[in-house]
């Protein structure tokens, strides 16, 4: 890792670069920025030297105007979205103020000239559709060049590739013989990648201003990054993505490149229960010890969050199983008592099961230059980046509608592209819930029925998404997809899988229910206290947490009832193994299709 300069050095190079003769002054910006990063993230960090960084890009890039030296990428970003106006716009107002922070590509009659954005929408209520269409419009019109890519459009790609072909295709892009644009909607995240796929060729095909590269990411997504803050987290625009991801394909024959997130989560509630059980008791044992209407407790520093802290199941995926709880930071500002934090804490509990996490949030550490990669593994569909000859890599098994699609992807992709497939520590911030609501706009698999959230849905695609994942790195070791393996392996493969991974899921099932009777029992204990004018309805939403909890994960689980019918996971080991059989004729109609 660079040696990070002392703080007051970010403020000496910015003067520096400010005194400098623009007639002279292209190849000292290049020599300078990434010095000026690594000052910047040294601190102090404020909003100032944000400012002031921002302008040293734009002041690049009006040297690199005049010099007529820019043959950088364009990017086309493609965000698929599912009935979230809402996000959608914050989505798209975040990719606005980077271009307008930073300047990247410069401006030609108003518009960004290399920045270009397209709206894949997979929304099933036409309220969604219209609203999602005429945000693409407002954006337009600002200068982001925006084009909304609705059923229609989507069906028009499909028609394109013809009857035949679209009956070769059934995994990648859906049986659609004659869709209606009515009934066309939530067909997967996956699947509306992969038709994405059709039209970003036929924009590739027309696009003669040189290199492009296509981004995906997610519509609950934004460019800025996260840091610990007070009382309240900050989101800063400090990362020059553009810039970073031009230089790291300038650079090196890198073919598909993946980021992270910070914020929210990008796993399932379905596998966080017990870790955030951990938290939940945590924070109420200590709240009990304490005077209600004492000053708050909960302002110190955030803990520091290593790589899937969040996730009960950790050990699997090969990072260090976290062994204690992780502090809550109250986010509440002014003079308050601990009363008031827990009644915050409670309201704010149903946010979990859309897939917050209150307690082990993610924030940016800065790493050293932005622009190094190292060797990745797994894709994070809501952050990734390609080469446009890298468009035969589609999403694969879109059409089971599992999750840990990216994970699959980024095994299949370390196998055959290796050290071609990288990563960058350019993370997005990840925003899974709406504030004024706690839920998210558009969750599938998660229902709720008065105060009881059902994850059914989620915790089945979860489960068989996990075995998907596990049983292609198992076989990916006997090696596939170079090498073509009889069903049978692939079965005998999945299975012994599927009991390894079951006896996972029921000993952190115990484990949630062993948690989620000792918080029941700190809730009993302690009724005195709820008594207190702060905590009179706190004791609801604990109670309404637990009610979930136990109705997601309890011995009636409907989630859980669903994976021990063993005709439903007969017939899901029936589809994978099929799909993962069928792989290889599936890359190859794909490859004739995106040609």
């Amino acid at each position: 890792m660079a040696t990070v300069p002392a703080g007051n050095e970010f403020q000496r190079l910015a003067a520096r670069l400010e005194a400098t003769v623009p007639a002279t002054a292209l190849h000292r910006y290049r020599e300078l920025l990434p010095d000026l990063e690594r000052a910047l993230w040294a601190g102090p960090l404020d909003d100032a030297s944000v400012a002031r960084y921002q302008r040293a890009f734009r002041d690049y890039e009006a040297l690199l105007a005049e010099a007529g030296d820019d043959d950088r990428h364009g990017f086309i970003v493609v965000i698929p979205v599912a009935d979230r106006p809402q996000h959608l716009s914050q989505c798209l107002s975040s990719i606005l103020h980077l271009c307008r922070s930073y300047g990247y590509g410069g401006q030609c009659g108003g518009r960004f000239r290399r920045v270009r954005v397209l709206v894949a929408d997979d929304s099933r209520r036409p309220e969604s559709l219209a609203r999602h269409a005429e945000i693409a419009r407002e954006f337009d019109a600002q200068g982001l060049s925006t084009e909304w890519f609705g059923p229609e459009q989507q069906i028009a790609q499909l028609k394109r590739l013809g009857a035949e072909r679209r009956a070769d295709l059934v995994r990648v892009v859906g049986s659609f013989q004659d869709p209606d644009p009515a009934d066309f909607g939530h067909k997967g995240a996956a699947i509306t990648r992969n038709i994405a796929y059709l039209r970003l060729r036929q924009l590739l095909a027309e696009d003669r201003g040189g290199p492009t590269l296509v981004q995906f990411i997610d519509s609950d997504q934004e460019f800025c990054v996260l840091v610990p803050g007070e009382p309240a987290s900050r989101r800063l625009y400090a990362i020059n993505y553009f810039h970073h991801l031009d230089r790291i394909f300038s650079r090196s024959d890198a073919a598909i490149l993946t980021g992270k997130v910070v914020g929210d989560p990008p796993v399932s509630p379905a596998v966080m229960a017990s870790n955030f059980l951990d938290d939940v008791i945590g924070f109420l044992t200590e709240q009990l010890a304490l005077d209600p209407s004492g000053a708050c407790r909960f302002h110190r520093p955030v803990s520091t969050v290593g790589d899937a802290a969040y996730h009960d199941m950790a050990d699997r995926f090969g990072f260090a199983q976290a062994q204690a709880a992780y502090r809550y930071r109250c986010r509440l500002s002014g003079a308050h008592g601990n009363g008031a934090c827990l009644a915050d804490f409670a309201g704010r509990l149903r946010r979990f099961f859309y897939g917050e996490h209150l307690t082990r949030i993610t924030y940016f550490d800065y790493q050293g230059d932005l622009s190094e990669t190292r060797p990745a593994r797994t894709i994070y569909t809501g952050n990734y980046v390609l080469r446009p000859e890298c468009l035969e890599w589609f999403i694969p098994f879109a059409g089971l509608k599992l999750r840990m699609a990216g994970p699959v992807l980024g095994r299949l992709l370390k196998a055959e592209l290796g050290p071609r497939f990288v990563s960058a520590n350019l993370p997005m911030l990840h925003q899974r819930t709406l504030e004024e609501t706690g839920r998210s706009e558009c969750r599938p698999g998660v229902d709720r029925a008065a105060e009881r959230i059902d994850l059914l849905g989620e915790f089945e695609r979860q489960y068989f998404g996990d075995l998907m994942l596990f049983g292609i790195e198992r076989l990916t070791a006997s090696g596939y997809p170079a090498k073509e393996l009889p069903a049978t392996e692939i079965l005998w493969a999945l299975t012994e899988v599927e009991a390894g991974l079951r006896q996972s899921y029921q000993a952190k099932q115990a484990e949630v229910l062993a948690k989620s009777e000792t918080l029941r029992g700190l809730l009993e204990d302690a009724a005195s206290c709820w008594r207190q004018p702060d905590w009179v309805g706190a004791r609801k939403h604990f109670a309404a947490f637990l009610d979930s909890i136990e109705h997601n994960f309890g011995p009636g689980s409907p989630g859980w009832a669903l994976i021990d019918d063993p005709a439903h996971c007969r017939a899901r080991l029936r589809q994978l193994t099929a799909a993962i059989g069928d792989y290889a004729a599936d890359r190859a109609a794909w490859r004739e299709a995106i040609q």
